[in-house]
């Protein structure tokens, strides 16, 4: 077995800091000024990100550059824990994102991550949070953390490559899906959003009827047993389902709360700090499970005979609906949307034969996404597996 040797997180990094807590002047484009919440599954979301000048950035980086090879980590706020790898050789700023720059002479870069991502490493900084409301983790805890790992560069490496297999494999997937989801986009757009078209007006209430999903208790979620349980954490903030906020529910429920494959639900209530979830749509995933319950931050759309599926998910995906409903969004701390709100949402309604057509052409592409999403979800739980087991020396590489 491969000797393990205890050090802290001070020990094997060249610098242990954090991006500027200042707030540049954000522009349309620019140098991208990546935050926590652009740290999602391991990836940078550089998609998805503000932008500063280069001057601004200049100032950043004298604090905290980000390079090839160096680690961010979530630190601060909901999503305290986050991490990913940087792989990548574009210039960008950090804000309010820690930074670990590994001595490539003690550790490999790769190896580091696989470390700060382990439950080992995640559990033991997460019980010396600070903070309720915003949970928050200090540049000294985070130095001074205790960390074990193999004490032998090549063995490092070869775990590091063995699990990088993985990692790229589910890049390679996530990206396979935005191109599918831009093509369904670019001929929605073109079909139905571009020029003046003479159609008849119609409201979202006259073509679905609206489910609303079910309150609950702590006491009815639980690990294993049940039936998966859709919140708000299964809705990415653009739209778009995220399995790994499915939980399970143990409670009792009606069938109205229920939601099966290829459904499509809302997000009527959005505590984020970027208010952008509220009104976003989802797709229900085909999983081994067939059947979930939904809570009652979500509700479910039932379009009405006439109505593909399709074509109404890429309606509440791609038009202007989420922007327009928002507004009618309140609350101070937590938005707020009445189903009554996604009803009144006034739209031109196509051509039966051009809504069919186009449910034609979105069906299959929606499907593959779906497949993709299902090889990612097993390349993960495969990698996860393996992963508190390689990095510790638990499984010996021969």
């Amino acid at each position: 077995m491969p000797r393990l040797k205890n050090a802290t997180l001070r020990d094997v990094c060249t610098l242990v800091t954090d991006g500027t807590h200042d707030t540049p002047k954000t522009l349309d484009s620019g140098v991208p000024f990546i935050k926590a919440k652009q740290i999602n599954d391991g990836i940078i979301e550089f998609s998805d990100c503000e932008f500063i000048s280069y001057e601004d950035h200049l100032k950043v980086i004298s604090r905290s550059k980000p390079e090839k090879g160096d680690t961010l980590f979530a630190h601060i706020g909901a999503s305290l824990g986050e991490a990913a790898y940087v792989n990548t050789d574009l210039e960008f700023s950090i804000k309010n994102v820690a930074l670990f720059k590994p001595d490539p002479k003690i550790i490999v870069p790769r190896y580091l991550y696989y470390l700060v991502i382990n439950n080992e490493f995640q559990d033991g900084i997460k019980n010396r949070r600070t903070g309720s409301a915003q949970p928050f983790v200090s540049l000294d805890i985070l130095r001074t953390n205790p960390i074990r790992f193999i004490d032998d560069i090549s063995t490092q490496r070869r775990i590091s490559d063995i699990l990088a297999t993985y990692d790229d494999l589910i890049e390679n997937n996530r990206r396979r899906i935005r191109i599918l989801e831009q093509m369904i986009e670019t001929i929605y757009q073109e079909w139905f959003e571009k020029g003046n078209k003479e159609w008849a007006s119609a409201y979202i209430g006259d073509i679905v009827d609206l489910r609303r999903g079910k309150s609950y208790r702590s006491e009815d979620l639980a690990e294993e047993g049940g039936l998966p349980f859709i919140t708000l954490k299964c809705i990415e903030r653009d739209g778009g389902f995220r399995r790994d906020g499915i939980k399970r529910f143990t409670g009792e429920y009606k069938d109205i709360n229920t939601a099966k494959a290829g459904n499509i639900v809302i997000a009527l209530t959005d505590m984020t700090q970027e208010r952008r979830l509220v009104a976003r749509a989802a797709r229900v995933p085909k999983t081994i499970e067939d059947l979930y319950v939904l809570s009652m931050d979500l509700i479910r759309l039932e379009p009405k005979a006439g109505i593909p599926q399709s074509y109404l998910y890429a309606m509440l995906r791609f038009s202007k609906f989420p922007d327009e409903v928002k507004q009618h969004a309140n609350g101070v701390n937590v938005l707020h949307l009445s189903p009554d709100r996604i009803a009144q949402f006034e739209f031109a309604l196509p051509p039966k034969l051009l809504r069919e057509r186009f449910s034609e052409i979105a069906e299959p592409i929606f499907k593959e996404c779906d497949l993709l999403e299902n090889k990612n979800s097993n390349l993960r739980q495969t990698r996860d597996l393996l992963l508190p087991r390689l990095v510790s020396g638990e499984i010996e590489l021969k």
